[in-house]
């Protein structure tokens, strides 16, 4: 948007400046010596060797005539890119072209520039004066026009055969009155909302292009954050499976617990109570055969139910302990914590495919938002 920016205050300042003729054309064409020519004076520098470098401009007739670097020069990327701002900067292009060598490869990305940058197009054939018959000047003419209506079809061209280094040759007066009599305020606009659509166009390329790419990584993250999700989740049922099955097994422990609370009541309640009858017998002093039989019977249960009570006292405690560990297990470590912790990654999972989501969704309005301005 920045780069849309600079050419919207570019093609303002150009708007306010005179109109901009741009020449173009291979070195040793005779672009330079054209406009020497309109000029009237040696301005611009010729030779046998390319000599343009750079861009030049030249005040002409309220008009500003732009020299550019040779098309020879657009294997050098600084050239090229000077030469195509200043196409797309122009309202009005001169197509400066050899007799000797007609359109060819080096002028088709200029010429489709133009078109893009909707410049006004007059094609200038030089040394004219060097085609000797009228066959192969009707050859040369008809090449050039085929030439341009595939590479421009439908556009009109205007083709000015000339010698470019004399001024009072016809092609070179027509194409100076042709120039000076056009009103070029409106070709201003058509040139400023050209370049600003090139601008915008190749802003929503990149953003389409960035889109395109970032949808890609954005659907293959929730991708894998899905897998993610789908192994937490088996993995928060298995946690909580085995809680529950350790949550049985606890119950079934303290089931067993109580039975053998309820054991051990039974039997010391039944222990105490012989103990109390025997106390009796003793207080009563009996003497009797029976009485002490019952005495020695008594005391060989009370030996016996206290070896059961011991072994009951044991199997509480260690049952107790058991029971003590699954509790721990079960309701505090890890199982409960780790649940809690999946359940938690689930949750960020899902939260970060819902910011991935709303991201996709952003970038496809950015670019709609774009291709709404071209």
């Amino acid at each position: 948007m920045r780069e849309v920016c600079q050419v919207l205050h570019t093609a303002k300042a150009d708007f306010d400046k005179k109109p901009m003729i741009m020449f173009v054309g291979a070195f040793s064409a005779g672009k330079s010596t054209l406009i020497n020519t309109l000029l009237g004076q040696k301005l611009c520098d010729t030779g046998i060797k390319p000599t343009t470098s750079d861009l030049h401009f030249y005040n002409w007739h309220g008009h500003l005539l732009v020299d550019s670097t040779g098309l020879d020069n657009w294997n050098q990327p600084e050239h090229k890119q000077k030469a195509l701002e200043a196409a797309r900067r122009s309202n009005r292009a001169v197509v400066v072209i050899s007799a000797r060598q007609p359109i060819g490869e080096r002028e088709i990305p200029i010429l489709k520039q133009l078109v893009e940058s909707q410049s006004k197009i007059t094609m200038a054939i030089n040394y004219w004066n060097h085609v000797e018959t009228e066959e192969e000047r009707s050859e040369c003419m008809t090449y050039v026009q085929d030439c341009l209506e595939e590479i421009m079809p439908g556009l009109p061209v205007e083709v000015i055969p000339m010698d470019a280094r004399n001024g009072s040759d016809p092609g070179v007066q027509k194409l100076s009155e042709f120039l000076r009599s056009t009103d070029d305020s409106h070709q201003k606009k058509v040139s400023a909302n050209a370049a600003m659509r090139i601008a915008a166009q190749r802003i929503l390329d990149m953003c389409t292009a960035f889109e395109t790419k970032e949808t890609q990584d954005l659907n293959l993250k929730i991708q894998w954050l899905d897998r993610d999700i789908h192994y937490l989740q088996r993995a928060v049922e298995n946690s909580n499976e085995l809680r529950l099955r350790d949550s049985e097994d606890l119950r079934t422990e303290m089931r067993k617990l109580q039975d053998l609370k309820d054991q051990l009541l039974e039997l010391e309640g039944t222990t105490i109570w012989g103990n109390a009858i025997q106390c009796a017998a003793a207080g009563l002093q009996v003497s009797t055969m029976a009485a002490a039989s019952g005495a020695v019977i008594g005391a060989a249960q009370g030996f016996s139910d206290k070896r059961k009570s011991g072994i009951l006292r044991e199997q509480i405690e260690e049952k107790t302990r058991y029971i003590q560990h699954l509790s721990h297990v079960t309701w505090n470590a890890p199982i409960t914590t780790e649940g809690r912790e999946l359940e938690s990654k689930v949750n960020e999972r899902n939260n970060e495919i819902a910011i991935y989501t709303k991201k996709m969704g952003e970038l496809a309005a950015d670019r709609a938002q774009i291709q709404a301005f071209l």
